[in-house]
C-alpha cells in the first residue's frame, strides 16, 4: 500500500487520543440513530406513518417480503400486503433480494430489526474501508473511524440506518462490480448479482460497464444474475402459477406507481434528473418515460467512458470512469436521497486520497467535484423534519430549491467529470 502525501497529511488522525475521540463520535452517531429508530419505530399496521418510520423500509422491503417468499406467499401480490400488514406489496425487486435476506426471516421481528441495524452499520463501515483500500492505501484506525463517522452522520447513511433500507448492499455490489471488472471478472459478476436487487442500479450499470469495455465481467454478471433470478422465480412458481406470479409483479409495479409519496411532484428526496425536472414542470412520467429518459441520459457519459476507459490510470472503483458511472446511475433514473451513498467510495478516493490523476482531472475540477458531491451527503435542509420545523411552504420556491439542490449538484458534478474526460486524448485499441 502507498504512503502518499495524502496519507502523511492524515497521519495525525492515528494519534491514540484522536482515535479515541473519533471512536466516541462514531459510536454516538450510531447510538443516536438507533435511539431515533426505537423512538419512531414503525409497527406493521398496513398504514404508512410519516411520523414513525423507524425500520419501515426493512419491514416492507426485506423482512416481510423474505418471510412471505419463505412461507409460500408471493411478495409482489396484495395477498402479502393483507397477511403481513404491509403498506404496499414489494416493488419490482429481483427475487435475489428475498433470497439474500432469508436469514433475517428466521428471526422474530424485533430480533431481526436489531440484527439488521447492526448489519447495516457494519456495511457502512465496510464502505469506508473500501474507500481507503480501493484508493490504494493502507487502512489506519484513525482514518477509517473518521470516514465511517462521516458516512454515519451523512444524510444517506443516517436514513439508511433509520429506515432500514438495503442501500448499502446495493452500493457495495456496484462498487465491487466496478473495482474488479478489469482484473477479476467473476468477482465483478458477483458484485453485479448483489446490485441486481434493484433494476434502477443494475440496468444502467450493465450499459455503462459495456461502455467501459468490461465485457468479461458483464458476461459473468449476466450469467449470475440470470441464475439468481431464475432460482427465485422457480421457487415462486412452485406455489403459484406463472400467470399469478406475473400478475403479482404487476401489482407491485402499479402499487409503487400509484403511491403518492413516490410521485416526483410531491417527493422531496429524489436525486435523478427526471425527478428534479418533474418537480418543476409538474410531470408524472410512466415506466416508458423513465426508461427513455435513462437511455438518453446514458448516451453522452457512455460514449465518453468508452473513449477514455482503455487509457485510464486507475481502473478501480475510485477512478474517473467509475465515478462517472456512479453519478450517471444516480441522475439517469429513479433514485432517492439514500442512494447518494453510491458516491461514497469514489468521493472518499477523490477527496482524501487524490485517486484520480491530475492529468485526468485538474485541481480545480477535483475541488469543484468534491464540493458538489458533498452536498447530497450533507444536505439535511431538504428533509421533511427541517421543512416542518421551519414552516416552509411545500409548494414554495425555497423548498423547491432545497429539494432540487441534491440532484442539481450531482448533475453538475457529472458535467465537470464528463467534460474533463472528453478532453483527454483518445487511444486506439482493439475491442
Amino acid at each position: 500500500m502507498n504512503e502518499s502525501p495524502e496519507n502523511s497529511r492524515l497521519a495525525w488522525l492515528n494519534h491514540p487520543r484522536i482515535v479515541t475521540l473519533l471512536f466516541l463520535v462514531l459510536i454516538t452517531g450510531v447510538a443516536a440513530t438507533g435511539y431515533r429508530t426505537y423512538r419512531q419505530y414503525s409497527m406493521p399496521s398496513g398504514e404508512f406513518d410519516w411520523m414513525n418510520r423507524g425500520h419501515s423500509d426493512f419491514h416492507n422491503g426485506a423482512y416481510f417480503p423474505s418471510l412471505a417468499f419463505r412461507e409460500g406467499v408471493n411478495p409482489y401480490s396484495s395477498a402479502a400486503v393483507d397477511r403481513y400488514l404491509l403498506t404496499r406489496s414489494s416493488p419490482i425487486y429481483s427475487p435475489v433480494v428475498f433470497i439474500w435476506h432469508l436469514p433475517f426471516s428466521y428471526m422474530g421481528l424485533y430480533e431481526a430489526d436489531i440484527a439488521f441495524f447492526v448489519f447495516n452499520t457494519a456495511m457502512i463501515g465496510l464502505l469506508a474501508w473500501m474507500g481507503i483500500r480501493m484508493s490504494g492505501h493502507r487502512v489506519r484506525w484513525g482514518i477509517w473511524l473518521m470516514l465511517s463517522a462521516i458516512l454515519v452522520y451523512s444524510r444517506p447513511g443516517h436514513v439508511t440506518l433509520f429506515t432500514g433500507y438495503f442501500t448499502a448492499e446495493l452500493v457495495i455490489g456496484t462498487v465491487i462490480a466496478l473495482h474488479f471488472a478489469s482484473t477479476r471478472p467473476f468477482a465483478s459478476g458477483c458484485g453485479m448479482l448483489l446490485a441486481s436487487g434493484k433494476p434502477t442500479y443494475i440496468l444502467p450499470l450493465i450499459v455503462l460497464m459495456v461502455c467501459r469495455r468490461n465485457y468479461r465481467a458483464v458476461i459473468a454478471g449476466l450469467v449470475l444474475c440470470t441464475i439468481g433470478g431464475l432460482v427465485g422465480l422457480g421457487w415462486l412458481v412452485s406455489f403459484a402459477s406463472p400467470a399469478e406470479v406475473v400478475a403479482g409483479i404487476n401489482e407491485g409495479r402499479m402499487a409503487l406507481h400509484d403511491d403518492p409519496t413516490e410521485d416526483p411532484i410531491n417527493t422531496w428526496t429524489r436525486l435523478d434528473s427526471v425527478g428534479t425536472i418533474s418537480k418543476v414542470v409538474g410531470w408524472k412520467p410512466n415506466d416508458g418515460g423513465y426508461l427513455s429518459s435513462m437511455m438518453f441520459m446514458l448516451a453522452i457519459p457512455g460514449w465518453v467512458i468508452f473513449k477514455v476507459a482503455a487509457n485510464e490510470r486507475n481502473r478501480g472503483a475510485t477512478g474517473l470512469t467509475a465515478m462517472i458511472v456512479c453519478l450517471t446511475i444516480l441522475v439517469s433514473i429513479y433514485h432517492h436521497s439514500y442512494d447518494s451513498l453510491l458516491i461514497a467510495v469514489p468521493w472518499i478516493g477523490l477527496t482524501f486520497f487524490r485517486s484520480i490523476d491530475q492529468h485526468e482531472l485538474p485541481d480545480w475540477a477535483r475541488t469543484v467535484t468534491a464540493v458538489l458531491l458533498a452536498v447530497p451527503l450533507a444536505n439535511y435542509l431538504s428533509t421533511r423534519v427541517f421543512q416542518q420545523k421551519m414552516g416552509l411552504d411545500p409548494q414554495g420556491p425555497v423548498w423547491e430549491i432545497l429539494t432540487s439542490a441534491n440532484g442539481v449538484c450531482l448533475l453538475l458534478a457529472l458535467v465537470v467529470l464528463v467534460w474533463n474526460a472528453w478532453r483527454l486524448p483518445k487511444v486506439n485499441v482493439s475491442v
